[in-house]
């Protein structure tokens, strides 16, 4: 009989050493997502920010969260302390043959379940880019109903400060995206302006490989964009220098 199990972080070197190699295993199929290094992985398994489904002690699913602007970040930019930590929601994925199970949404709802807490109480903003339905349905069916976080979703340009931080395009730069903006111009993602509750989208209202961003909490979303604008100016330049400055440290 088939035990599954969902865990959260892994202190044995030799399994943590074990899963991720299993993790990058799954990874490497996937031609849409960016490819994280071992050492990211483990990182993120390390530090909480990572949860794995583990069926007969083999890793068949993983999602993790990404540090985009951290408390630490916001000192260094010279940003307001009030601002909230932003997180990615990224590499999200279930090995093939075992899809249509529910298991990315017992992972994505496993995340949300651990930083809950700060993300009511706005010390936390959750975004990311996804080009599927599947994931808004994720978001809508098993956070929203089930912890009422407000996700929305939109194109190019509601939060250009924010949305810098999160890409999948540019594939070669380095394999299968560098997870920032590195032009100001990105035909990748869809052309749309307002903000949409997940829960209003469908197949038909996501233009076929085309990128959204999702939110966890769209004032909020609002809030640190016209702060670090303010703050930064208007000019594209200084987003993507923003964006790299911020992954790199």
């Amino acid at each position: 009989m088939e035990t599954r199990e969902y865990i959260a972080q892994i202190y044995a070197e030799e399994q943590l050493e074990e899963y991720t190699q299993q993790i990058l295993q799954i990874i490497e199929k996937e031609q849409k997502m960016i490819h994280p290094s071992k050492e990211a992985i483990m990182t993120s398994i390390t530090t909480g920010r990572a949860i794995l489904c583990i069926e007969d002690n083999v890793v068949i699913g993983f999602c993790r969260l990404l540090p985009a602007l951290t408390y630490t970040q916001i000192r260094e930019q010279d940003l307001p302390e009030s601002l909230p930590e932003i997180y990615e929601l990224g590499t999200v994925i279930v090995r093939s043959d075992k899809r249509r199970q529910r298991i990315g949404d017992n992972l994505v709802k496993g995340l949300h379940e651990r930083f809950l807490e700060d993300i009511l109480a706005k010390r936390l903003l959750i975004i990311g880019t996804s080009t599927t339905f599947v994931m808004l349905h994720t978001l809508n069916d098993e956070i929203i109903r089930e912890y009422g976080i407000g996700y929305t979703y939109s194109g190019t340009g509601k939060f250009p400060w924010i949305e810098s931080t999160t890409c999948i395009c540019n594939p070669n730069e380095p394999l299968h995206g560098s997870g920032v903006h590195l032009t100001q111009e990105c035909d990748n993602r869809i052309v749309q302006i307002e903000n949409i509750p997940v829960g209003q989208s469908s197949e038909a209202n996501m233009t076929h490989g085309k990128c959204i961003m999702f939110v966890s909490d769209s004032e909020l979303a609002k809030i640190v964009n016209d702060v670090v604008a303010n703050k930064k100016g208007q000019d594209y330049s200084k987003r993507q220098a923003f964006a790299i400055k911020l992954q790199e440290s």
